[in-house]
């Protein structure tokens, strides 16, 4: 039986899930639909491949939301700060202040 588990994701200007699974295939099918996929490798599915997958943990269940909202904007596209507060003009130079 395999693992999937979802946690709802609230940035500034957006709401998304992330889900959790240990299924290879699983992991394929959601994110074809472009949904966000965090990997559980644990013993049991070491041997599926999950080289296509950017992020992976070993503890599911102790996930802090900071974590999640992180991942879920890296696997989204959005910018890790707030999009108002940084800016990178045409030489690679960050603008802006952080938090």
């Amino acid at each position: 039986m395999s693992y999937l588990r979802q946690y709802e994701v609230n940035t500034e200007k957006t709401r998304g899930t992330v889900y959790v699974t240990d299924d290879a295939d699983m992991a394929a099918k959601l994110r074809s639909r472009g949904e966000a996929v965090l990997i559980y490798f644990h013993d049991g599915n070491e041997g599926q491949n999950f080289e296509d997958f950017t992020f992976g943990v070993e503890d599911p269940e102790g996930l802090e939301e900071d974590y999640l909202e992180r991942v879920y904007r890296r696997l989204k596209g959005l910018p890790l700060f707030g999009a108002a507060m940084y800016t990178i003009d045409s030489s690679g130079t960050v603008w802006g202040s952080g938090p």
